[in-house]
């Protein structure tokens, strides 16, 4: 028996085991879950291509950097619309202890993820640059 596991294959087997357990307690599926990783496939081997992806997930990062816990209250129910809304106020109002501490927290990680990839893109370029120069170098030997 080979005991060699391949990182990929004990990921599956996770996401399976997860998905055994969820239908057995009628969770929601895998995929219906919004903050699930998705696979990551990159369909290239141009590295120009993956930088250009790279590029775009950034600046959706950068973009959504800071969340609020403060979203515009509305209702669509005409009669009770009003009660409605005001019943929220104050839902939210007993619940900012609760809330604010998440959201300062989810705010101050997304910065700190967003700085370790700008950190990574710039390990990136500088590796791509040495990679270049030691190319030349062998070019020229």
């Amino acid at each position: 028996m080979n005991n060699v596991y391949n990182g990929i294959d004990i990921v599956e087997e996770a996401y399976r085991e997860i998905e055994r357990e969820q239908l057995k307690n009628d969770i929601p599926h895998m995929e219906q879950m919004v903050f699930l990783p998705s696979k990551i496939e990159a369909n290239t081997d141009n590295i120009t291509d993956i930088y250009k992806r790279i590029s775009r997930e950034y600046y959706f990062l950068r973009t959504h950097l800071y969340i609020t816990a403060n979203r515009p209250l509305y209702s669509n129910r005409n009669l009770f619309g009003p009660l409605v809304v005001l019943v929220k106020k104050i839902l939210r109002k007993l619940i900012k202890f609760y809330v604010e501490p998440m959201v300062s927290d989810q705010n101050n990680f997304n910065s700190h993820l967003v700085k370790t990839l700008e950190l990574l893109q710039y390990a990136l370029i500088k590796k791509d640059e040495e990679i270049n120069e030691l190319k030349k170098i062998l070019n020229k030997e």
